[in-house]
Formats: C-alpha cells, structure tokens, sequence
C-alpha cells in the first residue's frame, strides 16, 4: 500500500501541516503513517538527566495513538512510527525504510521543531530523503490544490520538473499554472522560441487532461521574490518545484531559488529532484 510520511511533534502548530499530509494521501489513496521522533539529550548531559530510552519511546506512542484519535480522518489508514535519534536522519531513515510516495513536513515551526531544525535540518532532509517533500509554512497563508503553481526555466530542459508538475496536477485534478520569469534583454528570436515552448507545454498538458495555463513574466527582481508575488497576487494555494541540483554523484545542492522559494513561501511548497538522484540513493547508504 502507498504510503504518505508526516513527521510532527504533536504540538498545536502541526494541526495544518497533519491536514494536508491527509489531503495528500487521500489524493494517492494511501496510509498516513505519523512519525514522532525522540531526540536524546547529547552524550555530556545523559548523566545528570532523568532521560530513558525505553521510557521516552513509550511516551511517544501514546502521545501518536491520542493525537490520531484526537484527530480522526475518515476512510483512511493513520498509522504512528517512533524513532530515536537526530531529527533530520530519522526523517530520512523513515522515508528509506517505508519508501512513501511523499513527506510532509512543517517549515518555520510548522510542526513545533526549533528554528535549527527549520534551516539546517530541513535542507538536510531534502537531500538525504529519497522521495518528494511538501514543505507547510508556520504562516500559512492558504493551501488549495486547486490550482498549483509550476516555475520554468525556459532556458533549460524543463521535462523533469514539468512531468512533476503534471503528475501532482492530475493527482489532485488541479489545474497547472507554468510561470517563467525572465530577465529584461531577451532577443525577439529568443521571446518567440520561449513562447513557442511554453504552448507546447500547455497543449501536452491538456492532451493528458490536465487543464492548464502559462505566462513568461520579463523582470530585473529577484526571482523568488517574482515567483512568490505571482502565487499571492494570483491567490494559488500550491508550489511544485525542482529543489536540487547536483555537483557530482554524491553532492547534493538545494538551488538558491529554491530555498528561498521554501524559506519565504506561505503556501505549500513541493520539492522533487531528478529521478536518477533518487535511483542512486536507494541503491546506496545514505545514512553512513
């Protein structure tokens, strides 16, 4: 059975970010599992504290199995997972272990993790986790999958992320919105081969019965800072992106955009990465 990882730590800012991990595994008719995770205190203080391993776990299950039956969700199987460790490699080691479809996850307190968890961690986790992540900001503005938001760079191969886009867009039976934003300076030859690729994007879209549109927006801003803009002006509820880029097989980098986009965003934000980083991960350790 198809899977849907959302980890949390129960806290009263993880009720939005829990009901869209549901809305996302009633759209793949898959299990929601809740992973809690029990971080012990580092080596030095274990002696002067009360902490235990086996104690803490069962607290944690019992603190999952009252949070599922505080919040229950119809016609869908809601299963807890307890792991003990660092936030960020349990996250992944979860996600190795149960191979979901998609993780979701609070940012910026979503879920009640500290503000090194919100950077670092987070960062970390899309690099190590070998699936799609859906980021939920604390601030959360909205979220619909109504209409979902995909930027292009039209200057570069786009199938991957494209393909993405559709697949989320047909999942949920939201309408595709492609946005490509562009510096000022573009040639006439250059305006009209970006144009022409975009309609072929569009009509692939609704081929495959995806109802979707496009715009290229010229600007000098920062664009993230366009991309972010355009989802509030146009009131779009989700973000679906190519988050990495990679610097040989074994780095990963999240890209400037991206993280900025993930950072700064009040709406959902899906991250995926190339098909053969996540071949490669599977195939290896990634915990070493």
């Amino acid at each position: 059975m198809k899977k849907v990882l959302f980890p949390t730590d129960f806290s009263d800012t993880a009720s939005h970010a829990y009901g869209i991990a549901a809305s996302f595994a009633r759209a793949y008719k898959a299990e929601l599992v809740l992973l809690h995770i029990v971080e012990p205190p580092a080596k030095a203080l274990r002696f002067v504290s009360e902490y235990n391993d086996e104690l803490s776990i069962r607290e944690a299950r019992k603190m999952a199995d009252e949070f599922i039956g505080a919040n229950p969700q119809k016609d869908m199987e809601v299963s807890r997972m307890v792991k003990v460790g660092k936030p960020f490699r349990m996250i992944a080691e979860a996600a190795f272990e149960i191979d979901p479809v998609i993780v979701v996850m609070g940012t910026h307190g979503a879920s009640g993790f500290s503000e090194e968890f919100i950077g670092s961690n987070t960062r970390r986790v899309l690099k190590l986790a070998a699936c799609p992540i859906v980021s939920v900001p604390e601030k959360l503005k909205r979220a619909s999958s109504e209409t979902v938001l995909v930027p292009l760079d039209l200057h570069h191969p786009v199938k991957e992320n494209y393909d993405f886009g559709l697949e989320i867009c047909a999942q949920f039976g939201s309408e595709m919105q492609l946005l490509s934003v562009v510096a000022p300076g573009s040639t006439k030859n250059e305006w009209v081969e970006m144009q022409d690729k975009m309609d072929g994007l569009i009509e692939k879209a609704k081929g495959q019965g995806v109802k979707a549109s496009g715009e290229i927006v010229t600007s000098s801003e920062y664009v993230p800072e366009v991309i972010l803009k355009y989802a509030d002006e146009k009131e779009l509820g989700m973000i679906c992106m190519m988050t990495l880029r990679e610097h040989g097989l074994k780095e990963l980098v999240l890209g400037s955009t991206a993280a900025s986009i993930i950072h700064h965003a009040n709406i959902p934000v899906i991250a995926t990465r190339p098909k053969k980083l996540f071949k490669q991960m599977r195939e290896g350790s990634i915990f070493g």
